[in-house]
């Protein structure tokens, strides 16, 4: 029944219980109470709907509700003590205890016995709490407290709350761990906690890893949220025959709320001392980052190398309006052995070429515009200079948007205008139209799509040899007709309804023949043969090439679509290109005498539980032994839990003279094996040079949403003429307070087909 008190502020209500005391000692629980009705799920703390919300109050409210067994009340003291189950709901508090004792006066309550605190984020339980109700101050002996948010808990002897925002720990211990599991443990001799700053300062800490003191230090800062904030970041830690021990230790700077700072000095045991920065910036139209890496003295470099070595990378967007935006693009180094020598993260390994780009981006209601200024840094050692490609100084590309006309017609038109510079080549500029219209007949079992395109090119042109005209133009028209059908019927799959569809396709193509033997070649190339390259209307990419055509290709798919969600099962295609005179334009030797072209075709099955299987294969009927060109298969799994096999073999004829990498088998694989033990690898073998050409294995052991650690050894073979390097990586993240060493992530991801985080 509710009781009446002298303080208005302070409504009270109990019920007398007629439980036994037997009943009372039943509802007594442990210290786990701050873990009730938690879960995890991704490493975030969930509450489930099991645990009935704490009832959170107004926050103006100043009022204090209180439940309990039983309770007396002393008016002359303006004292009130409760006892039983005591539950007490002010503001956002929540309280449970054996015993209270009020003083209205003073808004002063303590409290004892199966103590459990709550506030939003906030829980603890403890043996004695004294808080005044006022200014919601607290103190509580003996505590074990939970950060929801942070999903961080520990023991304190003391812990004290000041404010809303600011809490005292003395003698403490605090971990990430899931309950039981003290894998990692900070202990200090003080903790604060300002969730507003959200920065956590412990004095006298010690860290420990399974119980053993790993290392003091007197003070130490770190982030309780994923706000940003200046400080150390976890020093990274490897090793490769290139660069020995190497050892990096970045500082980051939290400069404004949209840019930031980091600085990493690296050391590296057989070159020297390093150092690497990255600037990062977001504004309302602008983002972009400048890093960088230099070597004052290289102490391991070779006889051409440069005593100062650097690598620079910078990236700016700049959105000008709505339809207007700016794209800049720079990557630089020193010399072409850089990537080789540092095996830094900045650029690819492989890359061939280093890009400077500035582009002006346009898009309006009725095309598309582009200015881009380019050129590129050479960085492969095997390509000649008068190989490398051309610099564009400007180039200017506008594309319309394909727009309907009368009668169902479609018009569509590409315009460019490029300077081309070169240091050993012919220069000039170059003008190409290309405008093309086309009627789409589209029907539910096929299509007919004829397509009228001219070609336009005009030269003027610099350094060009007496001979030769030094303002060549081009005029071609091309005409196409894309044809095709679908039949349907019913079929099964594995006893399941599923449809198959038979869907032959014609596709024609004429160009008529211009000599273009004179003319420059600024930035064509023969596009590689496959089954979409069959539709195409050029066999040259760029401009400065129009294959010559008289020609038919026919192609015949087949799908198998599930019944109930039109999932695609099954899909094969073949194709081939049969020529009615021979094509003369070539880039390089003589005219292509063939009279059909080579067999391409496609295969992709899903194989269920989590199998699928993709082929394709080229074959050239006209070889003397029916060679295959090309062929490619691939075997993939994907399961339960990221489990990932794949098994990949590649073949390319075209490189054999070459001595490249033109035949090889892939696998790789991600394999949880135990609740916390994951095996990586991969091995990629070149069976053309019987030799492996990149292996590796990585072991990753992780304590649920605690800790992980993760270990790598690699071998690669930077290229055929090289001895085969070797380099090692060992990472320990500590969720909520950082990783050290090597981030794996991004190299698993490159590697693995199909590998997410």
């Amino acid at each position: 029944m509710p009781l009446f008190t002298q303080s208005p502020s302070v409504i009270l209500r109990f019920a007398i219980s007629c439980l036994s005391l037997l009943s009372l000692s039943a509802w007594a629980e442990p210290t786990s109470r701050i873990d009730r009705g938690l879960t995890q799920q991704f490493c975030r703390v969930v509450v489930q709907p099991s645990d009935p919300a704490h009832p959170t109050g107004d926050i103006t409210d100043r009022r204090i509700f209180i439940e309990a067994d039983n309770g007396e009340l002393y008016r002359q003291d303006e004292r009130s003590r409760f006892f039983g189950r005591v539950q007490l709901h002010h503001k956002e508090i929540y309280l449970e205890a054996d015993q209270v004792d009020y003083l209205s006066e003073r808004h002063e309550l303590e409290a004892s016995g199966n103590l459990y605190l709550f506030k939003p984020g906030f829980r603890a339980t403890g043996e004695h709490l004294r808080m005044n109700t006022e200014n919601e101050q607290a103190e509580l002996n003996r505590a074990e407290y939970r950060f929801l948010r942070q999903n961080a808990r520990g023991r304190a002897d003391r812990l004290r709350i000041i404010d809303s925002n600011n809490s005292e720990y003395d003698n403490i211990t605090y971990t990430t761990c899931e309950p039981g599991d003290d894998a990692w443990l900070l202990k200090a001799k003080q903790l604060q906690i300002n969730e507003q700053t959200g920065l956590g300062k412990a004095y006298h800490a010690t860290f420990r890893i399974q119980n053993l003191p790993v290392f003091y230090t007197p003070y130490l800062s770190f982030p309780i949220d994923d706000r940003r904030m200046s400080g150390f970041l976890s020093p990274t830690f490897g090793g490769s025959d290139e660069t020995g021990s190497d050892l990096s230790i970045p500082y980051y700077f939290n400069l404004a709320a949209n840019f930031d700072l980091i600085l990493t000095p690296r050391y590296l045991e057989k070159r020297g001392l390093m150092l690497g920065s990255e600037f990062r910036y977001l504004t309302h139209d602008h983002r972009g980052r400048i890093s960088g890496e230099y070597i004052s003295d290289d102490q391991g470099r070779g006889e051409d190398e440069p005593v100062d070595r650097y690598a620079i990378s910078y990236r700016n967007y700049w959105r000008i309006n709505p339809r207007w935006s700016n794209t800049l693009h720079f990557d630089g180094i020193s010399d072409k052995t850089y990537l080789a020598d540092f095996n830094n993260s900045l650029f690819v390994r492989s890359t061939r070429y280093l890009e400077r780009r500035a582009d002006l981006n346009y898009r309006g209601t009725s095309g598309v515009f582009l200015a881009r200024v380019q050129n590129f840094q050479t960085i492969d050692r095997t390509i000649a200079s008068a190989s490398t490609p051309y610099t564009r100084l400007p180039q200017l590309l506008w594309t319309t948007e394909s727009r309907n006309l009368t009668l169902g017609l479609r018009y569509e038109l590409e315009a460019e205008f490029t300077h081309f510079d070169h240091d050993k080549r012919v220069n000039g500029q170059r003008l190409a139209l290309k405008p093309a219209i086309s009627l789409p007949l589209r029907r539910s079992y096929g299509h007919l799509t004829p397509k009228l395109t001219l070609n336009y090119t005009d030269y003027r042109l610099t350094d060009q040899t007496t001979e030769q005209d030094d303002a060549p133009s081009l005029l071609l028209p091309t005409a196409s007709l894309d044809s095709g059908l679908i039949f349907e019927r019913d079929t099964g799959w594995f006893g399941n309804a599923a449809t198959q569809t038979l869907e032959p396709r014609l596709f024609y193509l004429y160009t008529p023949f211009d000599d273009q033997g004179e003319k420059p070649n600024f930035d064509s190339s023969e596009l590689g043969f496959s089954f979409a390259n069959l539709f195409r209307e050029n066999r040259f990419s760029g401009r400065d090439r129009i294959g010559d055509a008289n020609q038919l290709t026919a192609a015949l798919t087949s799908r198998v679509l599930s019944a109930d969600n039109g999932r695609e099962l099954l899909r094969g295609s073949i194709g081939q290109t049969f020529f009615f005179r021979d094509r003369k334009v070539q880039l390089r030797g003589d005219e292509d005498e063939e009279q059909s072209s080579s067999i391409a075709a496609e295969l992709t099955t899903s194989l269920g539980a989590g199998w699928r299987g993709q082929m394709s294969l080229q074959w050239d009927p006209h070889a003397k032994d029916h060679e295959i060109e090309r062929s490619q298969a691939r075997l993939s799994y994907r399961g339960t839990n990221n489990r990932l096999l794949n098994l990949s073999y590649n073949y390319n004829r075209d490189t054999i003279s070459s001595g490249l990498g033109a035949e090889d088998i892939d696998f790789s694989f991600h394999w949880p094996f135990h609740r916390h033990f994951s095996l990586l690898g991969r091995w990629n073998y070149s069976l053309f040079h019987e030799e492996t050409i990149e292996q590796f294995a990585g072991l990753e052991y992780g304590g649920g949403c605690c800790w992980v650690l993760r270990a790598l050894y690699r071998e690669y073979l930077p290229d055929v003429t090289s001895e085969t390097s070797s380099s090692f990586m060992i990472q320990i993240e500590l969720r909520g307070l950082g990783a050290v060493g090597n981030p794996m992530q991004s190299f698993f991801e490159k590697s693995i087909y199909g590998y997410r985080k």
